[in-house]
């Protein structure tokens, strides 16, 4: 069983037996995450078995820690000596769904000649619902872009910049393409990437006029 958001309703089916050879009574189950388990009987003769059920409702925080663990306890009185009890414990695990994104913008966004100095901004965004770490951003031009922050939690983000300034190549090129990718790794160190492209555009000089 598993689950991937906060909201959810997990059902729990408890099935208790008497494994002894004596009829056990005030029966009684406690989840320590649910607390008293409603049963069908309180009594159960040696062999016998009855089922329970309890429905707890998922919170962010479970999400946040990866699973959700509870541990149940069932009681009873024999017709001498002390309580027998037994525990069972269950994990219930969360389905991730790690996410990054990237949007870049240039400024300005055209340019005329060599010199100019082209500033891109870089918003680094964790879409997804696990906290992401050693969040790196490179541009394929630039390199690696440093970051305001290298731990993103789930919809948080961060802004990265850097400077190009234009050559005469650029010029010639007529435009400047650049693709950025971001990546950042889940608490269990897998890589989760994104990318986004700027262009910028040369716009050509006007032509000289010839006079005679």
């Amino acid at each position: 069983m598993e689950f991937d958001a906060p909201g959810e309703k997990i059902t729990y089916t408890y099935t208790v037996t008497n494994s002894g050879n004596v009829t056990l009574r005030d029966v009684t189950l406690t989840d320590d995450r649910l607390g008293p388990v409603a049963c069908p009987r309180s009594a159960l003769a040696p062999g016998a078995s009855m089922t329970c059920q309890a429905v707890i409702v998922t919170t962010a925080a479970e999400v946040a820690r990866g699973q959700l663990a509870n541990v149940a306890t069932v009681t009873g009185d024999p017709p001498t000596g002390p309580p027998v009890t037994a525990r069972d414990a269950q994990t219930v695990y969360v389905i991730h769904h790690p996410g990054i994104a990237v949007a870049k913008t240039a400024s300005p966004a055209t340019y005329d000649a060599p010199g100019t100095a082209i500033a891109y901004t870089y918003t680094v965004v964790n879409t997804g619902d696990v906290t992401l770490h050693d969040v790196t951003l490179t541009d394929d031009r630039l390199g690696a872009v440093s970051c305001a922050a290298a731990s993103l939690a789930p919809g948080a983000a961060t802004t990265c910049r850097a400077v190009h300034i234009t050559t005469a190549a650029d010029v010639c090129a007529g435009s400047i393409l650049n693709i950025a990718a971001a990546g950042g790794r889940t608490p269990g160190g897998a890589l989760v990437t994104g990318g986004a492209e700027a262009i910028v555009w040369a716009v050509p000089l006007p032509p000289v006029p010839v006079t005679g």
